[in-house]
């Protein structure tokens, strides 16, 4: 799908797919430092599937990113940079 939307003209599916993947980067490297601590949530496996399927319908990809993105705006402000 990625490829696809990188070869098609317009700037949309571009936006959506490559905004999938700086979350699912985001979310996977957050899993490995809490390795520990996800293996404890009951279903876990499960919500991570979920989360995926969000993910990629309903552009929840592009959602997830508004809010990471208004979270770090707002840590980089408090830190004066």
């Amino acid at each position: 799908q990625t490829v696809r939307a990188l070869e098609t003209p317009g700037g949309d599916d571009d936006r959506q797919w490559l905004t999938y993947w700086a979350m699912l980067a985001l979310l996977t490297t957050l899993e490995q430092w809490a390795r520990v601590l996800l293996s404890r949530v009951p279903r876990y496996y499960e919500l991570k599937l979920l989360l995926l399927l969000f993910l990629v319908h309903s552009h929840g990809s592009e959602r997830l990113y508004r809010v990471v993105r208004r979270h770090l705006r707002a840590a980089l402000s408090l830190i004066g940079a």
